[in-house]
């Protein structure tokens, strides 16, 4: 699975904001997206600051900004420091690298029937071996299911490239139809043994890297519940806001603190971030139609598009803990539940706005561009061949 890095005409995609936050008792000063989105070196560092492995410049905590440069820095000098002493000179040397391209995109394709930390190795990946945090997905299929046997023989990119080949031969497999019936029914990219997996795979408070639909996060277990660091730049201002729990597979989300208690002000914000989850799944969607619209041309129309993330899958929803209510669920206010807006929460939520709909438009920007290279790239194309192909599917990072 590729992530395609995000063309953007902001001049600060190379910057992030700088949020101080409690974290055990102490305050760290985390990293929030840019333009790139939750990108892996953001994802990455934020684990290593929340250890206690790094920390930010001065100067940066200061001004509230850091550079992408100040990162490069930070990680390769950490890394020369720790490789001195375990004599992983070939690893510090692809670390160096590999680190200029971690704040846009990463070549990730999952395994599905190796675990949660099953994924075709390459050297893209070696940072996260050599500052020793686990990227972690739930993509995962039980051993019990039917479907087993045959998804262990391939990766993502791999069952893509099944499915593709069988089609373009004219020859509808049981092998393809079963391939692309598991890859409709878990389009949010975790499955319930993904999520009961991820449980029983980390251990209480450990910090890891959560790879889902193309998206970066920093994930953390503590007291049997998973959390994502929220990064999302509507929440830099917001320090009652800092993770969200991971407990079903729906997106269905619930908001807790630095201290992983109920903050405060959650009914404040039920309004904004409802719109906000509602308007980054319309802008997941449009942006894989415009991808799979794409591939029209010059592949069947039965042939799967890259899973998308959002409603319509076949997969039942299941919470890890039903009884357990961790935080504070958000939902569409009502006459009700709406608490009075102040002046201060109004002017907040009309930024937000702001930053979704232009979030929206490099989305739309992004799939145009997307569209016109695969169909360029599809007229360039030789007629295919029975011989096996090298995969040609590509996800956006957004």
């Amino acid at each position: 699975m590729t992530t395609t890095p995000l063309t953007s005409t902001s001049p600060n995609t190379d910057e992030y904001e700088v949020k101080c936050i409690a974290f055990f008792g102490d305050d760290r000063s985390i990293l929030m997206q840019n333009a790139n989105g939750p990108c892996p070196l953001l994802a990455l560092a934020n684990a290593l600051i929340l250890r206690n492995a790094i920390s930010l410049p001065k100067r940066a905590i200061a001004m509230g900004k850091a550079t992408f440069s100040d990162l490069v820095e930070i990680l390769s000098n950490k890394a020369l420091d720790d490789g001195g002493e375990r004599g992983r000179s070939a690893d510090i040397e692809a670390l160096v690298n590999v680190l200029p391209s971690l704040n846009k995109g990463l070549d990730v394709n999952p395994k599905f029937c190796n675990g949660v930390t099953g994924y075709e190795y390459t050297d893209k990946l070696v940072p996260f071996d050599v500052f020793g945090v686990e990227l972690v997905h739930g993509w995962c299929v039980d051993p019990s299911d039917p479907t087993f046997p045959l998804l262990k023989k391939y990766s993502y990119n791999q069952l893509v490239e099944m499915i593709i080949s069988s089609q373009s031969n004219g020859e509808t497999t049981v092998e393809a139809e079963t391939a692309k019936s598991f890859l409709d029914g878990s389009a949010h990219q975790l499955t319930y043994h993904g999520l009961t997996s991820l449980h029983t795979h980390l251990p209480e408070n450990t910090l890891a890297v959560f790879f889902r639909n193309n998206h970066f996060s920093t994930l953390f277990k503590h007291e049997d519940t998973l959390f994502l660091l929220v990064t999302d730049q509507g929440y830099a201002t917001v320090r009652e806001i800092v993770w969200e729990a991971l407990s079903n597979i729906d997106g269905d989300t619930a908001y807790v603190d630095g201290e992983f208690k109920t903050p405060s002000i959650a009914d404040d914000y039920t309004y904004s971030n409802s719109n906000l989850n509602n308007t980054h799944a319309s802008a997941d969607d449009a942006l894989q139609a415009a991808i799979a619209a794409s591939l029209q041309p010059s592949l069947p129309s039965s042939i799967p598009s890259v899973p998308t993330y959002g409603p319509g899958h076949s997969e039942t929803v299941a919470s890890i803990s039903p009884n357990v209510a961790v935080g504070v669920a958000l939902s569409p206010p009502t006459s009700t539940n709406k608490p009075p807006a102040s002046d201060e929460q109004i002017a907040q939520q009309l930024q937000y706005q702001l930053n979704l709909e232009e979030r929206s438009r490099r989305d739309e920007e992004l799939a145009r561009q997307y569209q016109t290279e695969e169909n360029q790239r599809g007229r360039e194309q030789e007629p295919p061949r029975r011989e096996k192909k090298k995969s040609d599917s590509s996800c956006i990072l957004s």
